[in-house]
């Protein structure tokens, strides 16, 4: 199989399961924005003939329209690309980078593999630790630049040393409790090391109770309680 082939997943225990808004929610990202990137779109080009644009994303997903899902490497290929997109880098140069990536590694999810930097004008891709780092710079024939390592965008997603895939991610950042952990609660954004639901958690504040007896009810600290609060809030505004 090629890796510019769509591949239709199904939902297994353990990758996540997510709907296209439960991504949108995740990633505090506008519902159509991921929609598109997702699903794709089709537009009018001339004389009534129209055509499709495939999404960013095409490994990991299933379904259609409403019921369309993808797993968790799916939902960090999303993060991806709009971090990207917010660094000036262009939609194609997003393409053609992830499409060298998965040739180059053999990979189904390349933007959910590798710790990728850019300055807004080129891609890059670490290799090695952030103290020592090589940095291979797409589009430039696969040459490699030793340089300091700073900043990187994806200091919200840690990654598993043996596969270079991302196994959580932090839509606050690490120094914050919730984590999207796809082997915790079917990778619904919880606190971390828990299995309890920050949206659970919120309920418990909007009935009426105090963050300290909340606290006291699942026993973990005041401070988990108001990181949980901080990102429903976030993702409902």
């Amino acid at each position: 199989m090629t890796y510019n082939q769509t591949t239709i997943a199904v939902p297994r225990i353990g990758d996540g399961v997510y709907t296209v808004p439960d991504a949108s929610r995740i990633l505090n990202l506008p519902l159509p924005r991921v929609q598109r990137w997702v699903s794709g779109y089709t537009r009018l080009i001339e004389n009534g003939v129209r055509k499709h644009k495939q999404g960013i994303v095409d490994e990991g997903i299933w379904g259609s329209g409403r019921d369309r899902g993808l797993n968790f490497f799916a939902l960090i290929e999303v993060f991806t690309f709009a971090t990207l997109r917010d660094l000036g880098v262009s939609s194609q140069e997003i393409r053609k980078a992830r499409a060298e990536l998965a040739s180059r590694f053999g990979t189904q999810y390349p933007f959910a593999s590798h710790r990728l930097l850019s300055d807004g004008q080129q891609i890059l891709v670490m290799l090695g630790t952030l103290e020592k780092s090589v940095l291979m710079i797409l589009g430039e024939d696969g040459q490699t630049a030793l340089r300091e390592v700073v900043e990187p965008f994806c200091r919200k997603i840690d990654f598993c040393d043996a596969t270079s895939l991302a196994v959580r991610f932090w839509p606050l950042g690490r120094d914050r409790a919730v984590v999207v952990d796809p082997h915790h609660s079917f990778g619904r954004p919880t606190i971390a090391e828990t299995n309890i639901p920050t949206e659970t958690i919120t309920q418990f504040i909007r009935a009426g109770e105090s963050i300290k007896v909340v606290a006291q009810e699942f026993d973990i600290p005041e401070s988990s309680v108001l990181d949980a609060v901080k990102f429903e809030q976030q993702v409902a505004a």
